[in-house]
Order: C-alpha cells, then sequence, then structure tokens
C-alpha cells in the first residue's frame, strides 16, 4: 500500500532560562510535524487534516508563551535546545495520538523544531525499530 508524508507547520513563542538575565530569554519556534500513513482508498487521506491540527496545536499550546523551565516539568533544571523541545512535542504527540480514532496506520515520524534561520533540531523513531531514535 502506498505511504504518504504529511507535514505540518505551527508558530509558537516561549522563554528559557538564561545566564544574562534573572528573566530568562525569548525565543519564536517554527514546529514542523511529519507524520507517514496510508491513502485510504474510501477518503483519499491519510488523515483529516483539521484532526491532526487538533492533536498537534494541544501539545504545541503547552509551550506556547510559557517559560520552559519554570512552567513545564520537563525542561525543569535543563538546558533547553531546539533538540530537546523536539523530543518533548515528539513524545506528548505520540501520546495524543490516541485522539485520531481511525487512524491506527498512522505513524510519527519526525518533530523538527526551528529557532530562527539558522539553529533546529529534530527527533524522531524509526517505524521499523521504535528503540531507535534519533536527534539532529
Amino acid at each position: 500500500m502506498k505511504q504518504v508524508v504529511i507535514s505540518r507547520k505551527f508558530n509558537f513563542s516561549c522563554g528559557v532560562d538564561s545566564p544574562r538575565s534573572k528573566y530568562g530569554t525569548g525565543h519564536n519556534y517554527i514546529a514542523e510535524v511529519h507524520v507517514l500513513g496510508p491513502i485510504d482508498p474510501v477518503s483519499g487521506l491519510v488523515v483529516n487534516l483539521p484532526d491532526l491540527k487538533q492533536v498537534i496545536q494541544h501539545v504545541i499550546n503547552e509551550l506556547d508563551h510559557k517559560h520552559l523551565n519554570r512552567d513545564v516539568r520537563f525542561f525543569y533544571k535543563r538546558k533547553v535546545t531546539p533538540a530537546l523541545i523536539a523530543e518533548y512535542c515528539y513524545q506528548r504527540i505520540s501520546t495524543e495520538f490516541h485522539m485520531l480514532s481511525g487512524y491506527q496506520s498512522l505513524h510519527l515520524l519526525q518533530v523538527q523544531i526551528m529557532q530562527g534561520d539558522n539553529m533546529w533540531g529534530a527527533y524522531g523513531e524509526s517505524k521499523d525499530n521504535p528503540d531507535l531514535k534519533f536527534h539532529l
């Protein structure tokens, strides 16, 4: 069966700890989420895009306009990098996929987080080997 990759972009802003300021510093990010799935022969869709958007937006809202080191337990006492944000988003989106009923063959491939024009990180798992994880 043919498999298709669907990608969505989301913008968000958040703060992180900074050695230069007791208040931290803010950054703007772009999240790219890539999913893989077969084309349904009846609907012609891989996934209903509003359903996918709802799941991803729920996770992005957990980060948007938050101070990550103070407001999100995953980031407490950790150096926040685009790759670490990608890992968090990947794990959270994976657990939210249950909301997408009827899409059991849909697979989350990768989450990429871009900070500015020249810095990014990605996190994903191999479809064939879920124990194989990668950071870029």
